[in-house]
């Protein structure tokens, strides 16, 4: 991450730098915040009903678009843990469960389940979803003692596993123009 004197592993007055800042821009994010995608197509956990946790946004080069031309980057989603079936009942989860029943399976979305059970997902991204930069998923609506219990949620996920920054994936290739993330980031600018 970007701190005062050029790149960190971490924010701080202790972070130790590391390399100079690059000059060229970013190809990508990391972190909680996903791609400007509605909600509604924000991937859920197939038993849990929780929003998967956004860990990677990358623009691809041309011969990597194999969606079609109209997708010109990925983004990464993940879950810790196996999860199961949970049943979310009583007045309480009225608001999780009226959002969860809006959401909708994105035709540019591949779900899958890993070796230990964990779920992840690949979305194609549209130009569109990627320009507006890291935005975060909508707040948690699950009633306040749900919230953070990891055996509850039995792992990461959009509400429980929040990063306190960005890094920004840079690609030389991309020029020498600076994009930083419009909120900012504690020690630094945004932007790696």
């Amino acid at each position: 991450m970007e701190v005062e004197g050029g790149l960190a592993a971490h924010p701080g007055p202790q972070a130790e730098v590391l390399a100079p800042v690059p000059d060229y821009a970013p190809s990508g994010w990391a972190g909680t915040d996903g791609p400007n995608i509605p909600w509604e197509n924000w991937r859920r956990h197939k038993g849990l009903g929780l929003p998967l946790m956004h860990l990677l946004t990358l623009f691809l080069p041309e011969e990597y678009r194999r969606k079609g031309p109209e997708y010109v980057g990925i983004a990464f989603f993940a879950a810790g843990g196996e999860g199961g079936e949970e049943t979310h009942a009583g007045p309480e989860w009225e608001a999780f469960n009226a959002d969860l029943a809006a959401a909708v399976e994105n035709e540019a979305t591949s779900y899958r389940v890993d070796a230990l059970e964990g779920p992840w997902a690949l979305m194609w991204l549209t130009a569109e979803q990627i320009a507006a930069g890291p935005t975060p998923p909508r707040p948690d609506l699950r009633p306040e003692d749900a919230r953070g219990q990891i055996e509850y949620g039995d792992g990461e996920n959009a509400w429980d596993s929040v990063s306190p920054h960005h890094a920004h994936l840079a690609d030389p290739a991309r020029g020498s123009e600076r994009w930083d993330h419009p909120r900012g980031v504690p020690g630094g600018r945004g932007s790696v």
